[in-house]
């Protein structure tokens, strides 16, 4: 089954909408078209975020413009009335195929609408304060960047700020960690040469190391009565099993849960990877008993 939306923006879907924002989508590195992970449910590309300092003002800094943000806002719920007054007035003289097209047009212009009148909602709320110095930062470095990128997604999950983040890690052409400079891309299509499968494994190690030292920041912040790691859901996976075969069976995935009552490491052969999805989705309240290519939920709490 075709599928549109990407697992991130339908659980945005689920949880997302008491916050200032509904997702956020981060990305280490260029923000090629080719480099896409979120999806919305039109299967349109959610925009990306690759810079820490963007991240941070869209976050915590204060703004200056906020009346002039609110006039911006009242003339756009303007315009989106008047869209919706002449389509309505069109609808009355087109055959069905062509009112149905009208609908799912009008479902779009409510969609823009509830974006608009969340900005306002949140427009004269003030942002949280953090006590957190973004420092200047080396784009090729995993500690800098992708630490940097992690740090601000806790911040945003710490000050409730979003409930969902998305963090894309994609190849770089400049890489660089101590004593390894390389091409991430030219090193995953190692062709079974030893030195460059030791220069990825330096590489993915520095990843994961930063994904570790998040996590265990989650264990050390509390949020109400819990720690933020434990009211928190947290998925690692990668699009491919082997980047040297572009082979996409037996897809890597990782999860944190601390309602999780079992542990330790499953292999699931010939187990569609939107089966986890789709537990996933459930855990977080979906009715749906389907998700892309699922055959059955994957169970992670028993």
């Amino acid at each position: 089954r075709k599928n549109r939306i990407s697992i991130d923006q339908a659980v945005a879907g689920l949880v997302g909408n008491e916050t200032r924002f509904r997702s956020l989508v981060f990305q280490a590195g260029e923000n090629l078209n080719f480099s896409q992970i979120a999806w919305d449910k039109h299967g349109l590309p959610v925009h990306q975020i690759d810079s820490p300092r963007k991240i941070f003002n869209l976050l915590f800094q204060v703004d200056e413009n906020a009346k002039s943000q609110q006039q911006v806002l009242a003339e756009d719920r303007s315009i989106l009335d008047a869209v919706f007054r002449q389509a309505k007035s069109m609808e009355k003289r087109l055959n069905a195929t062509d009112r149905t097209k009208i609908d799912e047009y009008l479902n779009s212009v409510r969609e823009v609408e509830q974006t608009v009148k969340r900005r306002a909602y949140w427009a004269d709320r003030s942002k949280p304060q953090v006590n957190y110095d973004l420092e200047e930062f080396d784009r090729n470095s995993v500690d800098d960047y992708v630490g940097t990128l992690l740090d601000l997604a806790v911040l945003a999950l710490e000050t409730d700020s979003t409930r969902a983040v998305t963090l894309q890690i994609p190849f770089w052409e400049g890489f660089k960690e101590p004593d390894i400079v390389g091409n991430y891309h030219d090193f995953s299509h190692h062709g079974q040469k030893p030195e460059k499968i030791k220069r990825l494994l330096v590489m993915e190690h520095a990843i994961l190391s930063r994904v570790s030292s998040a996590l265990t920041t989650m264990k050390q912040r509390q949020a109400g009565n819990q720690s933020l790691f434990d009211q928190t859901t947290t998925l690692l996976t990668a699009s491919m099993g082997s980047a040297n075969a572009h082979n996409f069976d037996d897809l890597p995935a990782l999860v944190f849960d601390s309602r999780m009552k079992t542990s330790g490491h499953w292999q699931l052969p010939n187990t569609p990877m939107s089966n986890l999805y789709l537990g996933l989705l459930q855990q977080f309240g979906a009715q749906d008993d389907r998700f892309g290519e699922s055959s059955a939920a994957l169970d992670l709490l028993s």
